[in-house]
């Protein structure tokens, strides 16, 4: 009778773990369009403000950030909404996060910048050991344009650039 007490014991163990495991991530997980709907009314709360949109979705190192656009009447505030895209496709929020700025309308979070500048019209990889560059043009119809840095240089820079080929950064 002991005998087929543990593997009936060790089986049950086995199930109540795989459920600890599974059952919260169908539970926080959700579908993207739903997370985007959730995280939209939550920021239209915290800003009252009803201008908030979904602007665009980048991915790097296993993260996933949803950008949001948020209007006040000061200026247009961003946030990133930090992601892990599970195998079954749902996304589970990680954290909501104020992203670094680049210039006004340019923001970055991990690796993933967000333009929303009309006046950005290109984006400039440098090597910083070489002369080699990679230049990405934007129009203003792109906007707004997710860009994930992925340099294939060991050492580089990023810049954003305007028609007249004048760096963004200090404006």
């Amino acid at each position: 009778m002991k005998k087929r007490l543990v593997p009936i014991t060790l089986s049950l163990l086995a199930v109540l773990l795989a459920a600890y495991l599974i059952v919260p991530n169908w539970i926080w997980a959700k579908p993207r369009e739903t997370l985007i709907e959730q995280i939209r009314t939550q920021l239209q709360t915290d800003w009252q403000s009803s201008d908030v949109s979904f602007a665009g979705e980048g991915a790097y190192n296993g993260q996933t950030v949803l950008w949001f656009t948020i209007g006040t009447p000061e200026k247009t505030q961003y946030r990133a909404a930090v992601c892990r895209v599970l195998d079954n496709g749902r996304y589970r929020l990680t954290k909501i996060e104020t992203p670094s700025v680049y210039c006004d309308g340019i923001v970055s979070y991990l690796a993933v910048y967000l333009i929303n500048d009309p006046d950005c019209r290109a984006i400039i990889v440098r090597d910083d050991n070489s002369a080699q560059e990679i230049k990405t043009e934007l129009s203003p119809e792109q906007l707004p344009y997710v860009y994930i840095v992925d340099p294939p240089f060991s050492s580089s820079t990023v810049g954003f650039y305007d028609a007249a080929g004048a760096e963004m950064q200090f404006r």
